[in-house]
């Protein structure tokens, strides 16, 4: 595509045909503009400051939720700003947020975009005083990166005056890490159903991977540790900015960010994943987390003041019942990104995954995905699949995929327990034949090619809530073996979308895996239930809209 613009006119030289999906050159563009306008914050321009012709104005493609992050925040920096939208088969998200922004509906999904029909919605934007049609900015092989500040005062000053150039509210994320895990995949999925309303800011511990995510939407990331002086001074500055009009708090463990906000009078929601009995708050938050900043009380007093706690499965209600408040409380289960998943689905066929991770067509893979440690129950699964594999040698028995084989993506290698856990899980499989049929990989930013491997999912945990790994294996059409504690059977009913074991069973989880291996029937059946559960009951759509309304309930404003 090669355009010329000016402000308030276009004009267009060549406009290709657009298909239903980005092609790989748009996806690189996203990116390129995500990167060189989220990472470097400093290269924003305020809307009465002149956008220098480097970046100018930007067009961004779409469908990915990524690219209407990008041009979100331009927009709210001052840059001109036009989406050009791919349909896609997402269930409406994007769609929706589009009808919200342009002036003009996009094509329908499933057809096809037209340069005239661009060109018609572009006359149309231009009439109505919207930013006009730009190209996507090209930057050096080596753009300018301004570091962000090391020292934590300087750090939330930037911030704070960053926060305080926007148009719009921002609603400032808290996590407890910026590691790959579950709880931290729900709030990444939690801001990109919601992007499309406002400005949002994440704010961590720590640093870790999950940066990258959040740079990929141009949403700023901070690093502001419980354990660094004047903390507590340092937070209050931060959640005093006039910019910030709530807080979402995700993981039990920002209590702290929860109390003080209320304080300030600033609305909170909570997000709890976690399911800590409360009598053992002080051991969870001292033994296992190692949590400097939070303890026992400062929980409850969280529970106390909180605007609106929620969960994302209705089991939690009973366990914190006796802290909950009439009317602030809301289950609210985690949408699945769909339209992400099916668009890796429709590049990368299976056959391909499977060729990449060095499995042929004929192995049957057993997909255990998550953080390995105890209470994931890896060794379970260990143990389950060599027992399996010597009752088929024993017995000579083989369906029509005649090797099993295991795969467990999830070790990371950062607490000495993880460590010890994943040696004793190696030991078990050292000491039968089957070691060379077991793969151990360490976390993995995007999960989609290990299901696209996979057979059968294992979620055999001692101790969960609902994770995310199981609505992410149905959403791929597999069937899935899990425990049947805490909120699973909310998402899994069993024999219907899966099969549940009770926790530690090694025998039962074993013949559960070796009934679906002697099946490929039911492992399609229970595939397209699965398939159809999340679809139903996980959506984006659905997720969105509930926290919409919430949002709205706290502030007063749709955000």
């Amino acid at each position: 595509m090669s355009q010329t613009t000016t402000r308030g006119n276009f004009t267009l030289n060549r406009l290709n045909k657009l298909r239903m999906t980005s092609s790989a050159n748009d996806l690189r563009a996203v990116k390129t503009l995500s990167h060189h306008h989220g990472n470097a914050l400093s290269h924003f321009h305020s809307p009465s400051e002149k956008s220098p012709k480097s970046t100018g104005p930007a067009v961004v493609i779409g469908p990915t939720i990524s690219a209407l992050a990008c041009a979100w925040n331009l927009s709210n920096r001052g840059h001109d700003v036009v989406m050009i939208h791919y349909p896609s088969q997402e269930d409406g998200v994007f769609v929706q947020t589009l009808e919200k922004s342009l002036p003009t509906k996009p094509a329908a999904a499933g057809t096809e975009v037209s340069g005239a029909k661009v060109q018609e919605m572009l006359h149309l934007i231009a009439q109505k005083g919207v930013n006009s049609l730009g190209t996507v900015p090209h930057p050096s092989p080596t753009p300018a990166v301004v570091p962000a500040p090391k020292n934590p005062a300087d750090q939330i000053d930037a911030l704070v005056s960053e926060l305080s150039s926007l148009q719009k509210k921002v609603c400032c994320v808290f996590m407890h890490s910026l590691q790959r895990n579950g709880a931290n995949n729900c709030a990444l999925f939690t801001v990109k159903a919601m992007i499309g309303s406002k400005p949002f800011c994440i704010i961590s511990p720590s640093d870790g991977p999950m940066r990258t995510d959040f740079d990929e939407l141009g949403l700023p990331v901070t690093i502001l540790d419980p354990k660094v002086p004047n903390y507590e001074a340092r937070l209050q500055q931060l959640l005093s900015c006039p910019a910030i009009s709530m807080v979402l708090a995700n993981t039990i463990m920002r209590a702290d960010v929860v109390v003080l906000a209320e304080e300030i009078g600033l609305p909170t929601a909570w997000i709890i994943h976690e399911a800590w009995p409360p009598e053992q708050f002080e051991y969870y938050a001292k033994e296992v987390f190692m949590m400097s900043h939070i303890d026992s009380t400062l929980i409850k007093q969280a529970f106390d003041v909180c605007h609106r706690v929620i969960f994302p499965s209705n089991v939690q209600r009973e366990i914190y019942k006796s802290l909950l408040r009439d009317g602030c409380v809301e289950t609210i289960y985690n949408g699945i990104p769909l339209n992400e998943l099916d668009l890796y689905r429709s590049r990368e066929k299976r056959i391909e995954a499977r060729n990449k991770l060095g499995y042929s067509k004929e192995d049957f893979v057993i997909l255990h995905i998550g953080t390995i440690c105890f209470r994931k129950g890896q060794i379970f699964t260990a143990k389950a699949f060599t027992e399996m594999c010597a009752q088929l040698d024993l017995s000579n028995t083989r369906s029509e995929l005649s090797s099993p084989k295991l795969l467990m993506v999830g070790a990371r290698y950062i607490r000495e327990h993880e460590i010890k856990y994943i040696d004793e899980i190696k030991s078990v499989v050292n000491s039968t034949p089957y070691s060379d049929r077991v793969a151990i990989l360490d976390i993995q930013k995007n999960p989609y090619p290990f299901y696209a491997a996979a057979d059968v999912v294992v979620v055999p945990s001692l101790n969960e809530v609902l994770p995310l790994v199981i609505c992410e294996a149905m959403a791929m059409q597999k069937p899935v073996v899990c425990s049947k504690i805490d909120a699973i059977p909310e998402a899994v009913d069993d024999g219907r979308e899966g099969i549940l074991v009770r926790p530690g069973e090694v025998q039962e989880l074993k013949e559960a895996i070796l009934r679906l291996y002697l099946d490929p029937k039911l492992r399609q059946r229970m595939g397209v239930k699965g398939r159809k559960r999340v679809f139903d009951q996980f959506s984006y759509r659905a997720c969105q809209a509930k926290y919409e309304t919430l949002f709205r309930d706290i502030t007063g404003s749709v955000l």
